[in-house]
């Protein structure tokens, strides 16, 4: 009897171990950004995965992207451009495409003077945006008068640059993995495919049904330690610089600014970054109205939600352009 429960229990165990492996690499399960990536993306290159032509996130409605993995304005031809750079919080995740940044900022532009352009991905770092900025080439940035690249910079970032376990969900097989080499920046090509016990959470399901209980689906916070590291610190400021100056060879009176929230970065950064490369840093804590704490602000898992979102893109727009808005198209 006891022989027979246990062959039970490790055929069991076997056949779950079998099929979480195969939900693991074709993909099935609970569509969650990177992670179901097989759905909506193209073959990979060496900088990861360009998206398909169409698709639609989990909670993320009605948007679409070029060939390039881009949303860009109807119109690319008026006299200003605004490149609204980061991960999921720009590319507009769990909200409808009209409560997205991108789609705020286009409303708020009552006079119709500036293009936009969305180079945003979920689970997006600096590094991404680096080793993809030749996906740029199609906008034609010497062309516009007035060039703004806006990178909304979280202190996740750094975990999605540096490396970490739980970052392995975002980037195998999708991001690329810089490294210093003798003070150098060199790509070495993407974070390997890892499988990963959080992965196989998702995909298999288990998530799901922790929450449709109501259980925190997502018990991960950011790894402050990895964050606080100083070689990770000076791995970051290398990409950062490296994007800019590239923004900076296509447009040298262009405007590069990073916004941050949680990231708060040093003043010496901040002080070097200006005088250098001309980047300037805006905390969103002082020109918006977003406190932590406050729920109207923040989803369930953490990104911004339509009102803080809408509070952003006024903060943006009140910033770039010195004038509030109160109304939209």
């Amino acid at each position: 009897m006891h022989k027979k429960i246990l062959y039970i229990v490790i055929s069991f165990a076997i056949f779950f171990i079998i099929g979480a492996s195969l939900v693991y690499y074709i993909g099935i399960g609970p569509h969650h950004s990177l992670v179901n990536i097989i759905s909506f993306i193209t073959s990979a290159d060496d900088n990861g995965y360009p998206l398909k032509e169409s698709h639609i996130v989990d909670g993320t409605k009605n948007i679409s992207v070029n060939d390039q993995g881009l949303r860009v304005s109807d119109s690319t031809k008026r006299k200003n451009l605004m490149i609204l750079a980061g991960g999921s919080n720009i590319f507009g995740w769990g909200v409808t495409e009209e409560h997205s940044i991108f789609n705020l900022l286009e409303r708020f532009d009552l006079n119709n003077e500036h293009s936009f352009v969305s180079y945003a991905y979920p689970g997006w770092g600096p590094h991404n945006l680096l080793a993809r900025f030749e996906t740029l080439k199609d906008i034609k940035i010497e062309a516009f008068e007035k060039n703004y690249f806006l990178y909304l910079m979280l202190d996740i970032h750094f975990e999605r640059v540096c490396g970490s376990p739980y970052y392995y969900i975002w980037s195998s097989g999708a991001s690329p993995r810089y490294k210093l080499v003798e003070n150098k920046l060199v790509n070495t090509g993407l974070y390997l495919k890892t499988i990963d016990f959080q992965l196989l959470m998702l995909r298999s399901g288990i998530y799901k049904m922790l929450d449709s209980l109501g259980i925190d689906q997502y018990p991960y916070k950011t790894d402050m330690e990895i964050v606080n590291n100083e070689s990770c610190q000076k791995l970051v400021e290398e990409v950062l610089k490296e994007l800019v100056l590239k923004f900076k060879k296509r447009s040298p009176s262009g405007r590069f600014i990073v916004l941050h929230y949680f990231y708060i970065p040093n003043n010496e950064l901040i002080e070097s970054y200006k005088t250098e490369l001309g980047v300037e840093f805006v905390s969103l804590r002082e020109i918006s109205h977003i406190k932590d704490g406050e729920l109207k602000y923040f989803q369930k898992d953490g990104h911004f939600s339509a009102e803080a979102n809408k509070e952003i893109a006024r903060s943006i727009w009140g910033y770039i352009i010195n004038e509030d808005v109160n109304e939209v198209k």
